[in-house]
């Protein structure tokens, strides 16, 4: 009789850890722990066509390409990261990291984004343009798909919405996955050891509380950026102010109104109260 589940039995696939996060939710910089803690290396598969270089900062290079001295192995080779729904043919891997946000900072960190893309000219940070084996800039055919983006990214409205519906859809999709273990952005920030240790038993690792502490040390906001959390650098990309409720400075009444009418639903079941 054939398997009708939808959930394959037969094989554990344990090597790589994928981490899925609709964006804007500290997905980086959970990658960037883990594959400290792993001794594995981190690479964002999605951008192939640029490579799989996703910062420049030497700093953290060396603490994320698994190849940390004297440690002991773990099962685990890659951490990876995706922005993508999954797939009805998903096969990667059986250890999904989950990483939400309260939808309204999210979106607040998005907006912020697209802003400094647009004053910039640049999605990534200095030191990994530096590190670019082209520096001219190639011409791009601009497609009917930009035109639309571009016109719904700068009207600040359409953006709200469309990041909005994106939240919901996007976590929505994976928690249909029963193997998938959720990480919230604001546990990481305030009880990043609890966070960490219940990622470990997940993964079925030793929670050693020690490699933890010298992990959330060794790749914390203040040692990747030089800036105590709250403060902010106008042009990053991808480290903000690392806080909880940036939004209630940031959003009107009206626009938290329209991410509470898309991800009000999804949001409670995650476990904010919007």
């Amino acid at each position: 009789m054939k398997d009708s589940s939808p959930i394959k039995k037969h094989e554990n696939r344990a090597d790589t850890v994928l981490i899925a996060a609709s964006g804007r939710s500290g997905q980086t910089w959970l990658g960037f722990m883990l594959a400290h803690l792993l001794n594995a290396r981190f690479i964002e598969p999605y951008c192939l066509a640029r490579g799989i270089v996703f910062t420049g900062h030497r700093y953290v290079l060396e603490l994320t390409q698994g190849s940390l001295p004297g440690r002991l192995p773990t099962p685990y080779q890659l951490v990876v990261k995706t922005h993508e729904h999954p797939d009805p043919y998903f096969s990667l891997s059986r250890k999904v990291l989950l990483i939400v946000r309260d939808p309204r900072d999210a979106i607040t960190s998005a907006s912020v984004r697209y802003h400094v893309m647009k004053t910039t000219g640049s999605d990534i940070e200095e030191d990994a343009q530096e590190m670019a084996l082209v520096t001219e800039r190639l011409p791009k055919q601009i497609t009917l798909k930009d035109r639309i983006w571009s016109l719904i990214y700068g009207n600040r409205t359409l953006a709200i919405w469309m990041s909005a519906r994106k939240w919901r859809n996007f976590h929505v999709a994976w928690r249909r996955l029963p193997f998938v273990h959720i990480v919230r952005y604001e546990d990481l920030l305030q009880r990043p050891l609890e966070a960490m240790q219940a990622i470990c038993s997940y993964l079925a690792i030793p929670d050693d509380e020690h490699a933890i502490e010298e992990t959330l040390r060794a790749l914390s906001f203040k040692e990747i950026t030089g800036r105590s959390a709250g403060s902010e650098k106008a042009e990053s990309i991808m480290f903000r102010k690392a806080i909880v409720g940036d939004h209630k400075k940031k959003l009107s009444t009206f626009e938290l109104a329209l991410i509470r009418m898309f991800c009000k639903e999804e949001a409670t079941r995650l476990g904010y109260t919007i």
